[in-house]
């Protein structure tokens, strides 16, 4: 199973958020307890240049995110569940400005 998006694209001004589905990989009854949420570029942390915030409401996390250069960035969400299970998946963040 997989989370849902699995790209997200946006362009370098934008700051937005991403609204992250992971009702594939829970289980009926369990939810997301808590969550660690980073971002990376070519394996260099840029967690507190490109991520204003994050919040849970399960089974979605929500991660607002900012500016960017033009590449793939990865960001990575390892979760624990109530049932302490944990998951961990990534989401590729495309910056890419369009003219």
């Amino acid at each position: 199973m997989s989370l849902s998006p699995k790209i997200y694209y946006k362009q370098p001004w934008e700051e937005e958020t991403i609204k992250i589905d992971f009702s594939s990989r829970i289980e009926s009854g369990d939810s997301i307890s808590s969550a660690i949420i980073k971002m990376y570029s070519d394996g260099i942390d840029v967690t507190t240049s490109m991520i204003i915030s994050t919040s849970i409401i399960s089974p979605y996390i929500y991660v607002k995110i900012k500016d960017g250069t033009d590449g793939m960035y990865n960001l990575a969400l390892q979760i624990t569940l109530t049932s302490g299970e944990k998951r961990e998946e990534d989401l590729m963040v495309s910056v890419k400005e369009q003219m």
